[in-house]
């Protein structure tokens, strides 16, 4: 069976040297800038109460907001205007391709991407994201020559809240494959309905498949069969069940290689980029894709492959 072990990781890369001391000031200016140059614009901070920013926002003694939960209705998270052009709030968009702004998609320098990937570690907090910061941020940033060259963190959002937000309640219909001669065949493709929890708990959302041993209707209002209707092919056996999570995986095997994963027990999950949802994504940039393409990390073959769509309605016994 193939397992998905997190990914060791160097806590201490090499371009964290020639940004240490830069770091420790909670900003990081590229090379070659003049610091004293009375025209050149300063990294946003937030000045909002921490409460105007989220429903029950805190602040640290660092000025980083930490938001627990999100408001339900217009922005997510409120944040004032952008100073200006060069001074901008952002958050980085799945695989790292640069800050999402209320302008566009910024690339980072090489001093910001260093800057970003050096907060990267292993945790011991059982939500794998909390690792890996940039996911969950929100940054103040300054831009020169159409790059993003100095980042300051000012909001940091929990994991229950990002995944709820985007998932919470949702139905994904599609297809799953089948068993055939001891392990999965991709060409066997079975219809399959998935059903999500509406809450979150440890960075992570309940989910069902919810025709794995009686027939349900679909969002379309055909009636899919039970999986297990045939048990030679039936691809829920042995660790794989009907209970099943979807939980974020950012920089899974390497630096903003962010994955959305489907995962069956603490060992074994399948993983596809395409429904991860960035920090940008809860801001209204970065969307997610039309499907989600998943595979079970480690051997493919191990487990059954999805391809997945969000649906509305359908639903209920049929026959």
């Amino acid at each position: 069976m193939a397992t998905t072990p997190r990914p060791t990781r160097l806590v201490v890369r090499l371009a964290v040297a020639a940004v240490t001391a830069a770091l420790a000031a909670g900003t990081l200016t590229a090379c070659g800038s003049d610091s004293n140059d009375p025209d050149r614009a300063t990294v946003p901070t937030l000045k909002s109460e921490a409460s105007e920013v989220c429903p029950g926002g805190t602040r640290g003694d660092d000025g980083l907001v930490t938001c627990s939960d999100l408001f339900a209705d217009g922005a997510p998270v409120r944040l004032p205007a952008d100073p200006g052009d060069d001074a901008r709030f952002g958050a980085i968009v799945r695989g790292g391709g640069g800050l999402w702004t209320r302008e566009g998609v910024v690339p980072l320098s090489e001093a910001a991407t260093a800057q970003v990937t050096a907060e990267n570690a292993d945790s011991d907090s059982a939500v794998v994201a909390d690792g890996m910061p940039y996911a969950s941020q929100i940054y103040g940033a300054r831009i020169e020559d159409g790059k993003v060259v100095e980042l300051r963190p000012v909001v940091r959002v929990a994991e229950d809240a990002i995944v709820a937000r985007t998932f919470a309640g949702a139905v994904l219909e599609g297809t799953i494959s089948g068993f055939r001669d001891g392990g999965y065949d991709a060409s066997i493709e079975l219809p399959v309905r998935i059903e999500v929890a509406d809450r979150a708990a440890d960075g992570s959302l309940d989910a069902t498949i919810v025709n794995a041993d009686e027939a349900v209707r679909s969002s379309t209002g055909t009636c899919l069969p039970a999986l297990s209707a045939d048990a030679a092919t039936n691809p829920l056996r042995d660790s794989f069940s009907a209970a099943i999570g979807l939980e974020r995986y950012p920089s899974m095997h390497a630096d903003f290689d962010d994955e959305m994963l489907l995962t069956w027990n603490d060992d074994t999950s399948d993983m596809g980029a395409e429904f991860y949802p960035s920090m940008a994504t809860i801001m209204g940039g970065d969307p997610l894709a039309e499907q989600w393409d998943l595979v079970v990390h480690g051997t493919p073959t191990a487990g059954p492959a999805l391809l997945l769509s969000r649906v509305e309605g359908g639903g209920g016994a049929c026959s």
